[in-house]
């Protein structure tokens, strides 16, 4: 009987250890489905992030477009600054400018037509052409020159 009882204790061991083999894999697997869990949500996570990163960029392109846009628009109003007050200095003279214009503005006698008006039309006609042509050589030196301005006229102003 000592074989026997022999098998029997080693039957009651295997049957023991195959229990706590089944109660591990068993906690295995809880694990392996809260981890399955775990990822899912950092995925989500992920997913949102990424929308998240790809408005931003798509915000900062817009922000980006329109500072470039505002920074071309405010070359184009210093440009046309320059060419009024160069226009007003060159033909300041006793209440009148250069051409018959008085100070508001309108011509008068046989200068309708001419001098700074006419001037200031000429250089904004050029100025959208070259804006078609995507050109646009009326640089603030350009202007200077096209219309000059020294410290005298400009201190008349």
């Amino acid at each position: 009987m000592a074989v026997s009882a022999e098998v029997g204790e080693i039957l009651n061991t295997i049957t023991h250890s195959v229990e706590k083999v089944s109660q591990l894999i068993g906690e295995v697997s809880s694990a392996s489905g809260e981890q399955a869990d775990g990822i899912k949500q950092i995925n989500t996570a992920i997913g949102e992030l990424d929308k998240i990163t790809q408005s931003n960029a798509a915000n900062a392109e817009e922000a980006a477009a329109a500072s470039q846009e505002l920074s071309t628009q405010v070359r184009e109003l210093n440009d046309l600054i320059l060419v009024l007050v160069a226009i007003a200095g060159k033909g300041k003279r006793n209440g009148r400018m250069a051409g018959g214009h008085d100070f508001d503005g309108k011509a008068s006698g046989a200068a309708a037509g001419n001098g700074i008006l006419s001037d200031l039309v000429h250089l904004l006609k050029n100025k959208e052409a070259q804006r078609s042509a995507g050109t646009g050589s009326e640089t603030p030196e350009n202007l200077r020159k096209a219309i000059p301005l020294d410290d005298h006229e400009l201190a008349e102003f």
